[in-house]
Formats: structure tokens, sequence, C-alpha cells
């Protein structure tokens, strides 16, 4: 069956589809038509659910009783865990953060030392956050740009929201407008922002816990004068990617970069870090091939690499889209002796979530060949 996994997980999305494939994989099955996981990794994307900030449309968390406060909301987050949640009230130009850890049961408040007077007026989308259930957590406000100039603000917390710190004003350190901000543990965090014209990508790095921003290097294109920088995700065993947006005039292209030291260096993804996984090399040399005949549109080159012909509504959506594949992940044995599956993950000119192809491949009889038969 070919059929697309949208991710919600990265490892528990491969999980799942591992999980599928084995219980799949018992007999052939034809090709047919049919973002270490890091302790509390929380990645924080520069739209937050839009809503309205008026008290006369509260933000609400789904399932849980709020905090009652004489201000308004303008922030909310709850996709760690079914009982804690979070919340950012504006209540006479002071910010006040509350955490409950039973749903709404109870909340504890505390106040954000805010330092400036434009932190006071923040909304919701200049709020970036990385809220754990355990351990630090952070909240990076930002301004609207004022003369192409956007102010920068770090706050942490060791003890679950109790009491929060001024960590330092990152406005002349980190340039246009953020993104996103994500730590993997108390000390490693990364911001992603926007820029225009620089020589370098804007993707910052701490290993100090916030307190001290450096660049870290990734390979610019050339010939693009804008560009977007997403946040970091990572996944299992120090495997992660970034995503890069280069902007021209009438043009523009996604450029993925991957880690697989936790983040302390950075390449370029291309087809050919396939072959360089652990396994047998014929599969993957196999899985390389198909994975750049499919990015080139090559209809007979995939045919020659499978068992049977891709249905001609799978030749479609794949003739039909512009895929960019940014990471792979690893060979898993399946089934019977012969078989394995690994996991290419994608993006779309139609849609931007992550998303995972499972390639199946089996050896051929009197042969190393392997041939794919099954996509999923």
């Amino acid at each position: 069956m070919f059929r697309m996994l949208p991710k919600r997980s990265q490892s528990i999305g491969f999980v799942l589809l591992a999980t599928i494939l084995v219980s799949g994989c018992e007999s052939s099955l034809p090709i047919s038509s049919a973002q270490p996981t890091p302790l509390s990794v929380v990645t924080t994307e520069p739209t937050i659910t839009p809503t309205s900030t008026t008290a006369t449309s509260p933000i609400v968390l789904e399932g849980f009783e709020m905090p009652v406060t004489d201000g308004f909301r303008i922030f909310f987050d709850n996709h760690l865990s079914d009982l804690t949640g979070w919340t950012i009230d504006n209540e006479k130009n002071e910010l006040h953060v509350f955490r409950t850890d039973n749903r709404g049961g109870n909340w504890k408040s505390s106040t954000l030392p805010i330092q400036q007077s434009w932190e006071s007026q923040v909304d919701q989308n200049q709020i970036f956050s990385v809220l754990n259930n355990e351990g630090s957590s952070w909240i990076l406000l930002t301004s609207k740009p004022s003369e192409n100039i956007v102010n920068k603000t770090l706050y942490r917390t060791d003890d679950k929201g109790e009491n929060w710190s001024f960590i330092g004003d990152y406005t002349s350190k980190i340039t246009g407008d953020v993104t996103g901000i994500v730590f993997t543990d108390g000390k490693n965090g990364w911001i992603s922002s926007s820029y225009k014209g620089k020589d370098s990508v804007p993707f910052y790095h701490t290993v100090d816990g916030g307190h001290t921003w450096n660049i870290q290097k990734l390979q610019l294109a050339t010939d693009y004068p804008y560009g977007n920088v997403y946040p970091p995700y990572f996944d299992t065993d120090g495997h992660g990617t970034v995503k890069v947006e280069y902007v021209k005039s009438v043009d523009k292209k996604s450029i993925f970069y991957e880690t697989s030291d936790n983040g302390q260096t950075w390449h370029l993804f291309t087809t050919a870090l396939i072959t360089k996984l652990k396994g047998n090399k014929d599969a993957l040399k196999a899985t390389r091939q198909f994975a750049e005949a499919w990015l080139s549109k090559d209809e007979k080159k995939l045919n020659s690499l499978t068992l049977q012909k891709l249905p001609e509504s799978d030749l479609i959506n794949m003739k039909n889209r512009d895929y960019v594949f940014f990471g792979v992940l690893p060979l898993q044995e399946v089934g019977s002796v012969g078989e394995l599956c690994l996991g290419l993950q994608y993006q779309t000119d139609e849609n931007s979530e992550r998303q995972i192809m499972a390639v199946c491949l089996r050896k051929q009889p009197s042969s190393n060949q392997w041939k794919v038969y099954m996509l999923d």
C-alpha cells in the first residue's frame, strides 16, 4: 500500500511505522495505490495557535480549568503533557506566568521580571518558549519591528516556573525576526531567525543555558538575499535537521542541514548519506537510487528498482509535487530474512509538515540485488 505517513513525532512515528510494517511484511505485499530523543525536548514554532487576545475572547487550554485573573491571556502551552499546562496573562502591564500540573485544578503563578516597556505590550506571536515538565524552562520575548530592529529578551526558570530570572537582552546579538527557540537539555539551545543580505545564516547556539549565543556555521546558498531559518528538530541517536528557506524576488528553495552529533556540527543532507548508514550496503545503494529517481521524477528508473510498476496514481503524485528528502531513519529487519525497511524523511511543496516515506526492499534470489516491494 502506498501511503504517506504524516509525522507526529519523528521517533514515535517511526516506531509506529515499524510496527505496521512488521505486521504487514509477513507476506509479500505489492506496491499499490491506496520534526537521542533528548529529555523534555520542546520546539516552539513561530506561530502558536492564532487566537484573539482580548478579554472578551480569551485563550484557553482545551480540557483545562483556566486561572481566573483580572488580565487578559496572551499565551498558552500544554503539548508535553495531558496534565501540565502553562499560560501567560497580561495584567496591568505585568506578565504573569501560570502553571498547573492537574489540568487546571489549581495554578501556581509568578511574575516575569520584565525590564523594558515594550515587553508589556507583546502578543502571542511575539512569545517563544521552551516550557518543560521538569528541569529548566525559557521564555523569549520579541518586539514588533521598529526601524528594522526587533528587540529580544530572554528569561529562565529552574524551579518549574515558581521564579523567573532575566538572562539578558540579545537585541544586538541575535538579528532578524525570531522563528523559534529549542533547548535539548539545560545547556544546549538554538534560536533561529530570518535574515536579509547577511553573509551568514542566523542560526544561534548556546552551550551555557542561554547566557551566551554564537552563530553556528551553515553553508550559505549564494544569490539569495533573503532567508528564513526554522527551529531545528532532533530525534534519536544524536540526529537532527534544520531547514533554511532561501528567497529571492522570483524564486525560493528549501535546504536541509543535518547533524549526527546532537547539533555540535551541521552538514548539507544529500542522498549520498544513505549509503553511509549501517546495514546491508546493497540494500542501501538500492534505496539511494530509488530516492534519486523519485526526486528526478524518472519513471523508467523507478520501475526498474521496484518489483512491480508503480501505479499511475502514484506516478502522478510524484510528478506533480516537488519533494525534498532531508533525513533517513536506519534500516530495520522486518518479516522474513532478506527483507529490510527504512524511512525517508521528506517535505513537499504542498505540505511543509515533516513526513516519513517507508521504503521496504527484498533481496532477489541468487543475487545481491535488492528491489523495492512496498512503500508506506
